[in-house]
């Protein structure tokens, strides 16, 4: 740089001109050079996209015309060979080609009667293999501390052990939690829910929970399934908290409440069901507090349900941060691998295990006649099964409650008529797809088609599968570029040659000078 400045100042001083003025006046005609220069750069270059398009859609067009090209006629000595084979050769040609000869269509015909001849066997024979009866254990296998099955309708109840003897219930205790909750005169589904230091603290690690932290606020409707489903303890205790001012003022309405149905052997000490000796309940107050609970519509819709997505909250901003699976075995995998002859569906309530209490349950279910069931079993085992596991007590549910559907004359589900229209209490609503109307559009078949004709072609639109459109404008970018180079070539060899003349303008002025 300082180089150049030197050669500018020694120029200055041979023109006799001042050297700031002379830097001044070369610095702006560089710069007007300079601009010039890049303005016909981009404008050529704003010209290449246009023609790189063309290009392309020219080279795009080329692989679909090879890969559609026009039939060929056949020509004089193809059609002489044909000629020359012989009738057992066409009909092995045309077997090896894939065409399909005189008679085909019968064939085929004759091919999906037998098809679906066949299948219709299939189905016969799959139809009369008999399934095992005996698959599934009795009441004579079940192991319980305490356990009944009853009629939800009636309250009569069908099968029990020792149904008065009082137990640890667990964490079957969120049911009446959920209930004293959902009555609550304040409740509100949209009511937030705080969660402290106290109702975070657990005490195991190994207490379930459904991830909630200190500070933490989330509406009442997602912390009520959370706790039903997850058995969140922390999520409880907030409620508790929430709804009764403390845990112990609320462990007060739960006491109350369960009174109130006629409990006569229950006491709870906290929401979660962590008690031990001065925590229990009995079977048949048990069934009292669920048939309370099973006629508030929300409740039944919170202990149906099989997933759980809980929404953002103002520590987990994400959506479905925490995704819940239903912990009742019996409404999670009941329509797929728990399916009983008797039972159309299962619909809740709440599972529990302690050190203490054993492996529990509480569920209800529909049976094929239209009676609704509820099971409840305290210290569950099943000796197939590991002990002190949910197996044990979902297995010897399932079974107590298709004994219990079969006291109450239940019929088996395939001789029950119109069993979509048996609920618990709710009201139906139409299947649309049995209502659908009827309409003339033809129903779209899967079956391969017979003939093996080529697809047709891809055509692209005119303006852009045209050879003649795509050469013309493309003639026509490369004349532009053409003469903006042109252009540029002129307007610099200008500018040459007029500093050219200046400066030998400039020489002059100064010989006569001189002189």
């Amino acid at each position: 740089m300082m180089f150049f400045r030197e050669i500018l100042r020694f120029r200055a001083e041979k023109a006799g001109e001042n050297f700031p003025a002379f830097f001044s006046r070369y610095s702006i005609k560089r710069q007007r050079i300079l601009l010039s220069f890049l303005l016909s750069l981009l404008l050529i270059f704003s010209l290449f996209p246009l023609l790189a398009r063309d290009c392309v859609v020219r080279a795009e067009s080329a692989p679909l015309e090879a890969e559609n090209p026009q039939p060929a006629e056949p020509s004089e000595l193809e059609n002489s060979q044909s000629e020359d084979l012989t009738e057992a050769e066409r009909s092995q040609e045309s077997a090896r080609d894939g065409s399909d000869p005189e008679g085909s269509k019968a064939d085929n015909e004759d091919a999906e009667t037998s098809r679906e001849s066949s299948e219709a066997d299939l189905e016969k024979a799959l139809a009369d293999v008999p399934r095992p009866e005996n698959s599934w254990p009795g009441l004579a296998d079940i192991g319980a501390s305490s356990y009944l099955v009853a009629d939800a309708d009636t309250g009569e109840i069908l099968y029990s052990l020792n149904p008065e003897q009082e137990a640890y219930p667990a964490s079957m205790t969120k049911i009446l939690t959920c209930l004293t909750v959902l009555e609550h005169p304040d409740f509100d589904p949209l009511k937030p829910v705080y969660f402290s230091e106290r109702a975070c603290q657990m005490p195991a690690a190994e207490s379930s929970t459904a991830g909630f932290l200190p500070g933490e606020i989330a509406p009442t409707i997602s912390c009520l399934y959370a706790m039903m489903m997850r058995s969140a303890n922390e999520v409880a205790n907030a409620l508790a908290e929430t709804y009764g001012g403390s845990i112990e003022g609320f462990m007060d309405l739960a006491n109350a409440k369960a009174a109130e149905l006629g409990c006569e052997h229950t006491h709870f000490v906290d929401p979660c069901g962590f008690g031990a000796y001065e925590h229990y309940t009995t079977a048949t107050d048990l069934l009292k507090i669920i048939r309370h609970a099973m006629q508030n519509r929300v409740f039944q819709e919170i202990v149906k349900c099989k997933t759980y997505s809980l929404p953002p909250t103002n520590l987990h901003p994400a959506p479905g941060w925490s995704y819940i699976i239903n912990g009742n075995y019996l409404v999670t995998f009941g329509d797929s691998g728990l399916q009983s002859p008797y039972i159309l569906s299962f619909n809740g309530v709440k599972p529990g295990m302690t050190d203490i209490a054993g492996s529990c349950l509480a569920s209800s279910a529909i049976a094929s006649n239209g009676s609704h069931l509820v099971a409840i079993m305290f210290n569950a085992y099943y000796l197939g099964a590991v002990e002190n596991s949910f197996i044990g007590p979902v297995i010897m549910s399932r079974v107590l409650l298709e004994e219990g559907a079969k006291k109450l004359g239940a019929p088996r589900i395939e001789d029950v008529r119109e069993k979509d229209k048996l609920t618990y209490g709710w009201p139906t609503f139409p299947d649309p797809q049995k209502e659908a109307p009827v309409t003339t559009e033809p129903a779209i078949t899967t079956e391969p088609s017979s003939s093996l004709a080529p697809p047709p072609p891809i055509v692209l639109p005119a303006e852009e599968s045209d050879p003649a459109n795509i050469s013309v404008r493309r003639w026509v970018l490369i004349v532009l570029i053409v003469l903006f180079s042109l252009l540029l070539l002129y307007f610099m060899l200008s500018l040459y040659f007029s500093i050219s003349r200046r400066r030998r303008r400039r020489s002059w002025n100064k010989f006569d000078l001189r002189d």
